[in-house]
């Protein structure tokens, strides 16, 4: 291996990885999947993408039954937290129509 391909292969990883991410991300972003991705450059650098986080992500693949416990957690944490919202908006709006009232 020439000095000159080392460096082509290196300069095109730079111009590609990039592109490589974003098309994971978009994976993510339309289809709502879980995923890792570990990718590793022609000098041996390591790069690494996740959603929601690499570990997460593996884990998952590892574990699949705890994540989904987990999964189901974090759901209901969610459902949680958003009700809580709606009950503070429900008792402002309350307590503006009773102000309007007086």
């Amino acid at each position: 291996m020439t000095k000159e391909g080392a460096n082509a292969r290196q300069a095109t990883f730079l111009k590609r990885r990039p592109g490589l991410l974003k098309k994971a991300s978009e994976l993510y972003a339309f289809c709502s999947v879980e995923m890792a991705i570990n990718v590793l450059s022609p000098r041996g650098e390591s790069f690494y993408f996740g959603h929601p986080s690499v570990d997460v992500a593996v884990n998952m693949h590892e574990h699949p039954k705890m994540a989904h416990i987990d999964a189901t957690r974090q759901a209901q944490t969610d459902r949680e937290q958003f009700l809580e919202k709606l009950n503070k908006q429900y008792a402002n709006v309350l307590e503006q129509m009773k102000v309007g009232i007086k």
